[in-house]
């Protein structure tokens, strides 16, 4: 029985740094700072897709940990609207919170202007939403429309959350996309990821292809968010005071959905999910103040040290060392 082994990485700003260490803790576990060969397909929503990009492309994956220290601060430059208390005039802003074009200079730094998504050394899977058409538009290294698209392009349109980021303008295909984050419909995109492995082993479904092919899925969190809402606020908040929180909660709970299908349906020894409880640190998307960007980087490393994730990670190796489906 063959094996097909997917990673899949979650959105979450400038969380990212802990999927990041994540996966550069892997990769060293591995023996190797580029770990393209060692999956058949990598999905990433948001600012997973841009870990996941540097990850298929075969790049060593300590470039996308030093993009978050470096350009971390330049995509959410401390002191704007996000880092001051609110105040109800934020939530009457007509604009978002930042400009888009620090985050595809930083994006271009990251990838350069010329790779497209054919360039990939593995399958890679990109999320993202199409407002004007009503629909998902999944970026693919391997067929359609996307192959063509350049990776700063594909994981800005991915990384492109309502309220912070203006909606990103593809043009592909003969047709134009406004195109926010993947993250509104699947912040996790581990299922997301597994209905793909279905259908490009051209299965009727996942029963079928689990007749044939051993499902490895390894899936990274950019953490679990601590942050109450209280009852009080909970019912008397109203549009104005819900805009900021419901777009965690929204992503949170997409995140969380993910993980709990995937645990019924990927065999249990199969599945190994990496997510730390943000604690100590701002579990905002975008605090890329230099303090916390440390923190961050203690937690996922802390975290990664103690026994038991230890042990997950050797799994993961263990479970990384199967021959490839296709």
């Amino acid at each position: 029985m063959a094996t097909f082994r997917i990673l899949a990485i979650d959105g979450g700003g400038i969380r990212g740094i802990i999927p990041a260490v994540f996966l550069a803790k892997i990769a060293e576990r591995l023996g190797s700072s580029g770990i393209d060969e060692k999956f058949d397909l990598i999905a990433g929503t948001s600012t997973g897709s841009l870990i996941a990009s540097v990850a298929a492309m075969g790049t060593d994956i300590n470039s996308s940990v030093d993009f978050y220290k470096k350009l971390g601060p330049k995509i959410f430059p401390p002191g704007t609207t996000q880092r001051r208390p609110f105040k109800w005039m934020d939530a009457l802003s007509f604009a978002p919170a930042y400009t888009e074009d620090n985050l595809s200079d930083s994006l271009q730094k990251l990838f350069g202007l010329t790779g497209v998504l054919s360039d990939a050394k593995t399958r890679l899977l990109i999320s993202s939403y199409d407002v004007f058409h009503r629909q998902i538009y999944l970026m693919k290294s391997y067929e359609g429309d996307g192959t063509s698209i350049p990776f700063w392009e594909a994981c800005k349109a991915s990384c492109s959350a309502p309220s912070y980021f203006p909606a990103h303008i593809l043009k592909s295909g003969g047709i134009t996309r406004p195109l926010i984050d993947g993250g509104v419909f699947c912040n996790n995109p581990a299922m997301m990821a597994v209905a793909e492995a279905v259908r490009i082993r051209n299965k009727e479904s996942i029963r079928d292809l689990q007749r044939e092919d051993k499902i490895v899925l390894i899936s990274l969190g950019t953490g679990n968010l601590m942050r109450k809402i209280s009852a009080e606020d909970a019912r008397t908040w109203g549009s104005l005071r819900w805009a900021k929180p419901i777009i965690d909660v929204l992503f949170d709970g997409a995140s969380e959905v993910a993980h709990l299908t995937a645990r019924q349906i990927v065999t249990t020894s199969n599945y190994v999910r990496l997510q730390v409880d943000l604690s100590e640190v701002n579990e905002d998307l975008d605090d890329a103040s230099p303090e916390n960007i440390s923190a961050l980087f203690d937690l996922a490393n802390t975290y990664i040290q103690s026994e038991e994730v230890s042990q997950k990670i050797d799994h993961i190796v263990n479970l990384l060392g199967d021959s490839p489906a296709a």
